[in-house]
């Protein structure tokens, strides 16, 4: 097979300039590398403020202590005993007006605190940390993985490669390339996910089964997980540079951008039978959110009892992830799949970011749980699952509009469809494609993007109610910006794509995102 190059030429018509320069060496080399940096460290930070800073309410089991007064969590115990670096926090700790801490040695290895004898829990305690300190803690805390971490990541990336290649399913296509390919994939999303469910739903109705020495264990995981995550991105790297599958690879010619972008866009193994993208970004990746979800309320419930925010917040992420799965098919026809490649920004954020940063809210509901009524966690509980309805309510007017060529109906009328030509692939004829403009679709370009901002908001509500209020609106923050730069990719993507006809959708649908607002 002979390897495609695709050099980006630029041609100017005089001497580029320093701005235009350093634009360019930003796109290829400087931008992916400061990704590459800063991604997994505020992902191990977030996840070690989480464990290193709890700020408790009440029957907290401190480090010693009684019922019902605040402290470290017996995990982080090792981090007051074994290291002089954490003797900072512990003098954090030992000079808030909170406690009545007896002093004692704690510098050798050898040492144990003194009990906690009384405490205030009037107030929320929280061990400050200054950035530097929680910083190196946090990555000491996450370390290289431990050997039960790794050999967890393997048997479940085993066992997701194996339930593809087994589970079958009806075979659907997914949009065709600029080159004439169309990937192929069977419809078995919903059926994994089933499969995970049920063995998970036993073992957390085991009563001889403990989810707290898993939890005390995610900071490991996640430290594994970075690492993980660039493994895969080097080998899915060098496989798309010389050993591709299909006709969908390029390069250019620029090392850095290329691990990060990615070679390949449609990566195969195991005679070309498992869908790498697939495998990591679905069946890995946003399975393996689902788990730790779960993972968390069971671990809240074994340590306190059952929390009405904490199982609400597990409850609607569980509703989420079971839409993503039950329409899996659609996600492959999305630009995820179809548009961006398998490369850093692609598999890392699926096997590292995915699970450790998206189940963040749920996390933190293990220390930080408001009591809220039962009534007030059923209003924010149908008020979300109301917003995850709407999300698949404009998601199946579109899906229904292709599955029959526009011969359907949308809002008990015949749908409003714009016919845009597309590109044609190499050796081929144009094609073209309907766009719908109607319903949901007539609202707005990218609605479907608002409600999945009103779906993390509704999952930070239920955990809002306390001093770590932000922690929750972190992934809301995280989508905001990512779903609003992805709109901005589309819009431009769009109308170099089709041109007059885009801005023909543009005059029905004005607003981008938000309506009447964006």
């Amino acid at each position: 097979m002979t390897r495609m190059h695709v050099k980006h030429v630029v041609f100017y018509q005089h001497e580029p300039t320093f701005r235009e320069k350093f634009s360019r060496q930003f796109h290829y080399n400087i931008g992916p590398l400061l990704h590459m940096l800063l991604a997994p460290n505020i992902c191990i930070v977030l996840l070690g403020y989480i464990y290193l800073t709890p700020a408790h309410r009440n029957n907290v089991d401190g480090l010693g202590g009684p019922a019902g007064c605040g402290g470290v969590p017996a995990y982080n115990q090792t981090l007051y005993n074994k290291t002089t670096h954490n003797q900072t926090i512990y003098n954090h700790l030992n000079d808030s007006e909170h406690y009545d801490v007896p002093a004692g040695d704690i510098t050798g290895s050898d040492a144990t605190r003194a009990p906690v004898t009384s405490c205030n829990v009037t107030d929320d305690v929280i061990i400050r940390l200054k950035f530097a300190d929680l910083y190196v803690e946090s990555w000491k805390l996450a370390g290289y993985g431990e050997w039960r971490v790794w050999l967890f990541i393997a048997v479940f990336s085993a066992w997701a490669c194996l339930l593809q290649l087994v589970l079958g399913g009806k075979k659907y296509e997914g949009p065709q390339t600029r080159s004439g390919h169309v990937p192929v994939y069977n419809n078995c999303g919903f059926r994994y996910y089933a499969i995970n469910t049920f063995i998970m739903a036993i073992l957390i109705g085991f009563e001889a089964f403990e989810a707290k020495p898993f939890f005390d264990r995610l900071p490991h995981l996640a430290g594994a997980l970075n690492i993980y995550g660039f493994a895969i991105s080097a080998l899915l790297y060098l496989k798309g540079t010389y050993y591709p599958s299909g006709t969908d690879y390029s390069s250019s010619r620029h090392r850095v951008f290329d691990f990060y972008w990615g070679a390949e866009l449609y990566p195969r193994v195991l005679w070309e039978k498992v869908d790498v993208k697939l495998l990591v970004n679905s069946r890995f990746g946003i399975m393996l959110w689902q788990l730790i979800v779960w993972l968390s309320w069971k671990t809240h419930v074994e340590t306190y009892s059952c929390n009405w925010a904490a199982s609400v917040i597990t409850l609607m992420q569980t509703v989420y992830i079971a839409k993503f799965f039950w329409t899996e098919d659609g996600y492959t026809k999305g630009i995820d799949m179809h548009i961006d490649r398998a490369g850093f920004l692609t598999t890392w954020t699926y096997v590292c970011l995915v699970p450790c940063f998206y189940s963040l809210t749920a996390v933190d509901m293990r220390y930080h749980a408001p009591s809220v009524h039962w009534w007030l966690a059923l209003l924010l509980f149908i008020a979300g699952f109301l917003v995850m309805v709407m999300t698949f309510w404009v998601d199946f007017q579109r899906r229904k509009m292709r599955e029959t060529a526009g011969n359907c109906e949308v809002c008990c009328r015949p749908p409003r469809l714009i016919v845009m030509a597309t590109y044609p692939p190499h050796g081929g004829a144009a094609t073209s494609s309907l766009l719908l403009a109607s319903g949901w679709w007539a609202v707005g370009r990218h609605v479907n993007y608002f409600f999945e901002i009103l779906t993390a908001v509704a999952w930070a509500l239920p955990a809002c109610f306390h001093d770590h209020w932000w922690v929750p609106f972190l992934y809301f923050a995280y989508i905001g910006v990512f779903l609003l730069h992805r709109s901005c990719r589309d819009e431009r993507r769009c109308r170099m794509k089709y041109g007059d006809k885009w801005d023909e959708y543009c005059d029905i649908a004005s607003w981008r995102m938000i309506p009447g607002v964006f």
